[in-house]
């Protein structure tokens, strides 16, 4: 669905903040003189619908499920035409096989008998020579994969200035900060300008 002529993205927003509903908000563009396709309300339905009801895999269930159920919600016509937009229901066997990655997702036939690697070895596989340890989206999380990773060193000034802080800093004692902040840091050296003689105005 394109955008319309002069409408972008902040500009919805406040019509949709302003009217609350689209349909409101198509009849104030209209009467300002935004040119509005014939067709653009029933597509934007069609948009709305694809995005709210599409297919997804339910590792639960271990089938496909829509993202809301449109039963008790919608029409019994506007049911029957969802297909149409979100595309057909999949037996349990196929969306499985969808799920894990064996068959194309288009044309639903087997990648030539070679199952997908697993997502873990997958980002192993791309992950950069490096000495860190690599962490897999469910390391990701985890507090202790993440202590296990190298601390990069400070410079002698951060790390003095850091260190004095933890170290004599109690509870919101802004003024032992700011003390061991001005200890750690070099002392400021003023440069005096050259002095001139009276001759030199002269």
């Amino acid at each position: 669905l394109p955008s319309l002529n002069g409408v972008g993205v902040k500009k919805a927003h406040s019509l949709i903040r302003r009217f609350k509903t689209y349909n409101k908000v198509l009849r104030h563009m209209k009467f300002e003189g935004i040119a509005v396709p014939k067709d653009y309300e029933s597509r934007f339905v069609d948009a709305l619908l694809t995005f709210k009801y599409s297919w997804v895999y339910c590792p639960q269930r271990r089938e496909i499920v829509n993202l809301n159920d449109p039963v008790g919600v919608l029409d019994q016509s506007l049911i029957n035409d969802l297909p149409r937009l979100i595309g057909a229901y999949h037996p349990p066997e196929v969306a499985r096989a969808l799920a894990n990655n064996e068959v194309h997702p288009m044309t639903l036939e087997a990648f030539g008998g070679v199952r997908a690697p697993h997502r873990r070895q997958h980002i192993a596989a791309l992950a950069p020579s490096t000495s860190a340890p690599i962490l897999t989206p469910e390391d990701a999380c985890d507090d202790d994969a993440l202590g296990a990773l190298p601390e990069r060193p400070l410079t002698s000034t951060k790390q003095n200035a850091f260190t004095s802080f933890l170290r004599e800093k109690p509870e919101d004692d802004v003024q032992t900060y700011r003390a061991a902040l001005v200890r750690t840091s070099a002392p400021m050296q003023i440069v005096q300008p050259p002095r001139v003689g009276k001759s030199f105005y002269a």
